[in-house]
């Protein structure tokens, strides 16, 4: 809820130009996610996120899916957006929109319930590449090489880049989210991979990220940052609505 601490200036670790374009006491990013996998499935999608100056979120996620192994042109029907609802003195609850069917879903989670399963054994190399400016922000880049195996079956070498950033509004007060974020199913890195990732001054909002494997590859990337004065029903559920206990994630 500390949206006025940060408007981009000059960072510690370089200089910074960028700036939060328009005006308001909230919050609005957009995100893109594209990528593709050998199955011959692409995947185009848009994440939009309001923060109100009161620490409450909503967050958006909107993706579209061409092709598979049956038809590499075949559409995947659309379907409505991911809705979430969060707030800063929740941070393991969540709250889940259903538009379609008119629901909501309180979720709750905890660190560990995102972390990588315990049988999955990771060794990873961090290094920096260098620093780089994204949006007029400074950005920390970091490469991240990791090999997982679980077990006799399982084995997979991932390279991750990573830019970020503590220019960008609220990223101290995302940071908590991030750690976690990377610890689980994001990026799935262990934990001591996140601290030397902290200690090459790669931390605050994930500005950017690329991940490449031999099955699949995923870039996502902050494209817009502004301020603006939210409407307060952007972060409650809908009137009418009713709560779906069984879709639940607990």
């Amino acid at each position: 809820n500390n949206t006025a601490g940060n408007t981009g200036n000059a960072g510690a670790a370089g200089s910074s130009t960028g700036a939060v374009s328009g005006s308001g006491g909230d919050l609005y990013f957009e995100e893109t996610t594209t990528g593709g996998g050998t199955s011959g499935m692409t995947f185009n999608g848009l994440t939009k996120m309001y923060f109100s100056g009161g620490g409450k979120v909503r967050i958006e996620m909107d993706m579209g899916y061409t092709g598979g192994p049956a038809n590499k042109k075949a559409a995947v029907p659309k379907s409505a957006p991911m809705i979430l609802l969060g707030s800063m003195d929740k941070p393991h609850e969540s709250i889940s929109i259903d538009e379609d069917k008119k629901t909501y879903s309180v979720n709750h989670f905890s660190d560990s319930s995102l972390a990588s399963p315990a049988a999955m054994k990771e060794q990873s190399t961090v290094t920096k590449v260098g620093e780089e400016q994204i949006l007029g922000y400074h950005c920390v880049h970091a490469r991240v090489i990791s090999k997982k195996t679980m077990g006799g079956f399982y084995h997979t070498t991932d390279t991750t880049d990573l830019w970020e950033s503590m220019d960008v509004p609220m990223a101290a007060t995302w940071q908590h989210w991030m750690d976690s974020y990377k610890r689980g199913g994001g990026g799935a890195f262990g934990g001591a991979t996140v601290g030397q990732l902290k200690q090459i001054g790669c931390e605050g909002f994930l500005v950017k990220m690329q991940m490449r494997s031999e099955h699949t590859n995923v870039t996502m990337q902050l494209t817009k940052v502004e301020r603006r004065s939210l409407s307060s029903d952007l972060f409650q559920i809908p009137a009418g609505y009713k709560e779906d206990k069984e879709s639940a994630i607990n």
